[in-house]
């Protein structure tokens, strides 16, 4: 999967059952486990609003962001990165 542009702290590819596949940094499960969650919240959003599914989701915190990349065979990729000053 394409890491966003920055610094990557972690990122993690999980299955559509929320198990981590494969992970990398520091905290790999617990990222995983925040992708997990966010998908299904994203597709519940989705449902609600009649908007289809999910093709990407970025959260921001104060110092870095998380995106979130679903894949065609349902597993999504996430990332926490600190994103390049512009």
């Amino acid at each position: 999967s394409r890491a966003p542009e920055g610094r990557t702290l972690a990122s993690a590819l999980v299955s559509p059952l929320g198990d981590l596949v494969d992970g990398q940094g520091t905290d790999a499960e617990s990222l995983a486990t925040r992708v997990a969650y966010l998908t299904r919240l994203s597709e519940l959003i989705g449902q609600a609003l009649g908007s289809g599914e999910t093709r990407s989701l970025r959260a921001r915190y104060a110092d870095s962001e998380l995106e979130l990349q679903p894949h065609p065979d349902g597993n999504v990729f996430g990332c926490v990165f600190v994103p390049e000053a512009h």
